[in-house]
């Protein structure tokens, strides 16, 4: 299998920004971040905000990332320092509790390698959030109604 040396990076620098809700994921892909300190990996960095504006925080914030590469002649994978495929509980980036407009930023590792060389290779980064919305009482959704008990006779 060959290297990231083959990767030939179509475009530039880019941030892609989602929304969810009361949270904002911004995914920073750079060319110029191949690591070549080791085996090579290609680092990434992921910024989420928590733009809730009623004072709401976020809880167990996760990121799923996902790579799905097209064609059967590439892998690609996250991945750690030395270039080994993490496990699967490793490729959620966990960013804990997130208060009012906090933001946390984390960064991950992935690699690739072909089977076939000079083949192009097109990277789909999937990012699948998972966050719990706490409430406080100040903030909860309320509603009052009359309501009248009349004691039965027996």
């Amino acid at each position: 299998m060959s290297a990231l040396d083959y990767i030939k990076w179509v475009g530039q620098d880019k941030t892609e920004t989602f929304q969810d809700g009361p949270l904002k994921i911004e995914h920073t892909y750079r060319i110029s971040a191949v690591d070549r300190s080791g085996p090579d990996t290609v680092v990434h960095t992921i910024k989420v905000t928590n733009t809730c504006c009623n004072k709401t925080k976020l809880k167990d914030v996760m990121v799923l990332v996902d790579l799905d590469v097209s064609g059967t002649s590439w892998d690609a994978h996250l991945c750690d320092i030395y270039g080994r495929r993490v496990s699967r509980e490793d490729e959620y980036l966990k960013f804990g509790e997130i208060e009012p407009d906090g933001i946390r930023t984390k960064t991950y590792r992935w690699t690739a390698a072909s089977v076939t060389e000079g083949e192009r290779l097109d990277v789909k980064f999937n990012l699948i959030p998972s966050y719990q919305v706490v409430y406080d009482r100040t903030n909860a959704f309320s509603h009052s109604c009359p309501v009248s008990f009349h004691s039965a006779m027996i």
